[in-house]
């Protein structure tokens, strides 16, 4: 995946220079997906994006793990999105990201990634953001999308993490596992476990909870405005 704004490297090096991990301090992310839509091109599919959201306002997304352990591949205890989607490959080579398919800005996205079930990071490098990829924790198959990733700076505070192209028939059976980690004061916080199935609707609290995030942050970014 050389060239493509990605960097592969140790594990270890993921977490930002300065700032270390501690437990989650009820921090929070929730990951909503849209109603989906007619995969075109392809009969019989839905396209579902899904957005993550930091729901305290100011603590921006660093972080986003939907791999956890790579050799556990158990989808009752592991990290990931898990049932049947479609994937497409690029001369014989693995889909896992968007930038893959595009590694320059293009509009309208090209066809191919269309059809394919892969996570969103091509807006990110765009913005001047450079993502980081630990070598190895990054895989997909026919019945799962797994890898974790960070930003050289801060995600933001609600981002797309992934396209899913589902069957229709598998619509409501897919589920997923992530964890997420955000900046609170100059530290990285690790979020619990957020569990969930694609193409159910969302849960009242949670639809609830993220408009009013989003309320607050508008808010006060208008309280914040020059006064002439």
């Amino acid at each position: 995946m050389e060239g493509l704004l990605i960097n592969r490297v140790p594990f270890a090096l993921l977490f930002v220079a300065g700032s270390i991990l501690t437990p989650s301090l009820q921090a929070e992310v929730v990951v909503t997906s849209d109603g989906g839509v007619a995969t075109p091109g392809l009969p019989g599919f839905k396209t579902f994006i899904l957005t993550a959201t930091s729901t305290v306002p100011g603590e921006y997304i660093h972080v986003v793990d939907f791999i956890g352990n790579p050799d556990n591949d158990d989808p009752a205890t592991t990290r990931g999105f898990f049932g049947a989607m479609n994937q497409q490959q690029v001369s014989g080579m693995a889909t896992v990201f968007d930038a893959i398919f595009f590694p320059t800005a293009v509009d309208p996205p090209p066809e191919p990634s269309l059809l394919d079930s892969h996570f969103l990071i091509r807006s990110f490098a765009d913005s001047g953001i450079d993502i980081v990829v630990p070598a190895g924790y990054f895989q997909e198959n026919a019945t799962s999308l797994r890898a974790i990733y960070a930003g050289s700076f801060a995600l933001g505070q609600s981002i797309q993490i992934a396209q899913l192209v589902i069957p229709e028939a598998a619509v409501g059976m897919i589920h997923y596992r992530g964890s997420f980690a955000i900046a609170r004061g100059g530290t990285l916080v690790d979020t619990p476990d957020v569990v969930g199935v694609i193409g159910t609707v969302p849960e009242p609290a949670a639809a609830v909870m993220v408009g009013l995030m989003i309320a607050t942050i508008c808010g006060s970014a208008y309280r914040k405005r020059p006064q002439l």
